[in-house]
């Protein structure tokens, strides 16, 4: 973060911050775990709280958060509250929360609320969604048979794929730059 405040980077972070760190309360894991918007401040970042459980409100903050950061050519920081319904992994036993808190995050699940929007909006109907739902475990079922038939990838191949190493310029490992600065705004000048 510090380079890209630094080099006017307009990158956005974003932490999915569903409340735990592995299998402690992030309150417990990290210092201002309540407020790690405060992080991005000591890098000029500006930053933002986004509901992450509501889908629309994502949609405006995010839409919000980008825009500027394409305007100005700057980062900006989201800490994406939402909540993570099971467990860390498989072997968890989940003994850090209680079942009646799962029971309020669960019953504020983001796709049904998304759907009584849209069918009280009038945009969706119970059997257009039923058919949507049984399209989407097919094609969920189809990627999981695709990628357990699929062989282990090459490390050859894939070891350097989508990292800085197309050749851009007279050095190998260098890309074209995306960021268009300001000439004005050097900083450190005084």
């Amino acid at each position: 973060m510090n380079l890209a405040g630094l080099l006017d980077v307009p990158v956005i972070y974003v932490v999915e911050n569903n409340g735990y760190s592995m299998g402690t309360s992030i309150q417990r894991g990290t210092t201002m775990g309540d407020q790690i918007v405060a992080k991005a401040g000591a890098y000029g970042i500006t930053a933002r709280q986004i509901d992450g459980m509501d889908v629309l409100n994502v949609y405006d903050g995010m839409k919000e958060v980008i825009d500027e950061a394409r305007e100005t050519s700057r980062p900006a920081f989201v800490d994406m509250r939402t909540y993570r319904f099971k467990g860390h992994s498989m072997s968890d036993p989940r003994k850090y929360r209680s079942r009646e808190e799962e029971e309020v995050y669960e019953s504020g699940d983001p796709i049904a609320q998304l759907r009584d929007h849209m069918m009280d909006s009038g945009k969706l109907d119970e059997d257009s969604f039923k058919a949507m739902a049984k399209e989407v475990r097919g094609e969920v079922k189809e990627s999981i048979k695709w990628a357990e038939a699929s062989p282990p990838p090459s490390v050859d191949e894939e070891l350097y794929r989508d990292v800085y190493v197309e050749t851009w310029g007279p050095y190998t490992g260098t890309t074209e730059p995306q960021i268009v600065r300001d000439a004005g705004s050097n900083k450190g000048e005084g």
